[in-house]
């Protein structure tokens, strides 16, 4: 929900949030083109994006 730094949480949340992160980030790169992932980057709440952000670019570099 991004009202909690993700550093701050307990390691079991880390771990149970980081599915949703990677499902975002699946999400975002199936999207079209550079402006719809921007768009919806930026929807996404401060705290949590640099997490959502970091794994598109990892999961992005595996695929190539």
């Amino acid at each position: 929900m991004g009202k909690v730094r993700m550093e701050d949480e307990d390691p079991a949340i880390q771990s149970a949030c980081s599915l949703y992160i990677y499902q975002g980030a699946k999400e975002i790169l199936e999207m079209k083109n550079k402006e719809a992932r921007r768009a919806a980057l930026n929807k996404i709440p401060a705290l949590i994006r640099p997490h959502v952000e970091k794994e598109v670019w990892r999961i992005f570099e595996r695929n190539r």
